[in-house]
């Protein structure tokens, strides 16, 4: 059986003429392939729990083994290493990231257009909902940000083959938000500065308070870790150089931009395969 792919209408026919150079055929994976597609899918949304739920020093082979009630063996025959494991989650939690950022970026470019702002107040704004998006998927995508804070916290190290097929990944993202910081500065919302180091220290910086909520079992206002987090923003923007007024001119904007839509979009990941 032949599936026929038509990348102008997104849907498969069976029956569709292949010969107009605008479809593409694929053939359906057997019963076999879906096997082996869906115990991999289930080994990964296993692993992701362990880390989510206890982090990354918890996760072994044997330990999924023990969870799935199946052969340590087996597990070795999808993912030849707790690295090769890693990797993959580590992938795929990046490119679940990329993907609702993608869908953000492209709504409120939408919307700036209705609302036609100054370029420096529309540059400062895309980076506030940036740095917003980002403090706001710990909560959409708790699994993915509890895997993130425990290979930054992991005292071993991933093997280099390992994690360079996570890199092109990371690097999409690291690029993506970088830009953002980039056009900030381009456009005098904020001063002139490295870019990169900028958003390296922004990450760091929003990840350590984000990790306040930890505590907050003993002083929920003291300890409530995405409040600080937008403070800390907003004191960071300050610190690269905007200017009062614009800086309340594009958080007015960015309200505005995500009052009936949410600040992270949802696309679906491991769980839903």
């Amino acid at each position: 059986m032949v599936q026929i792919i038509d990348p102008r209408a997104g849907t498969c026919s069976k029956d569709a003429d292949s010969n107009d150079g605008a479809r593409v055929q694929v053939p359906r994976p057997g019963r076999r392939e879906r096997h082996h597609q869906e115990r991999r899918q289930q080994y990964l949304r296993t692993a992701m729990v362990i880390v989510a739920d206890h982090g990354v020093e918890r996760l072994t082979m044997q330990r999924m083994a023990d969870d799935l009630d199946c052969a340590v063996g087996t597990i070795y025959t999808y993912f030849d290493s707790k690295d090769a494991l890693l990797a993959e989650l580590q992938r795929l939690a990046t490119d679940r990231i990329i993907g609702s950022y993608r869908l953000l970026v492209a709504r409120i470019e939408t919307d700036l257009v209705a609302h036609d702002p100054d370029p420096a107040d529309a540059a400062l704004t895309r980076l506030l909902l940036g740095m917003r998006f980002w403090v706001a998927t710990a909560e959409v995508y708790p699994d993915e940000s509890q895997l993130f804070r425990s290979l930054f916290t992991w005292r071993s190290r991933m093997a280099q083959d390992q994690a360079a097929r996570a890199l092109p990944s990371a690097w999409e993202l690291f690029a993506l938000a970088t830009a953002s910081v980039q056009d900030a500065i381009d456009t005098g919302a904020i001063s002139p500065g490295n870019a990169g180091q900028r958003l390296v220290t922004a990450v760091a910086a929003l990840g350590g308070v984000l990790l306040l909520s930890g505590l907050s079992s003993y002083d929920p206002h003291l300890f409530a870790g995405p409040p600080l987090a937008h403070t800390l923003i907003d004191d960071l923007l300050r610190g690269w150089g905007a200017d009062a007024h614009r800086l309340a001119v594009a958080e007015e904007l960015a309200d505005r931009l995500t009052s009936h839509d949410p600040l992270v979009p949802v696309v679906p990941g491991i769980e839903a395969a």
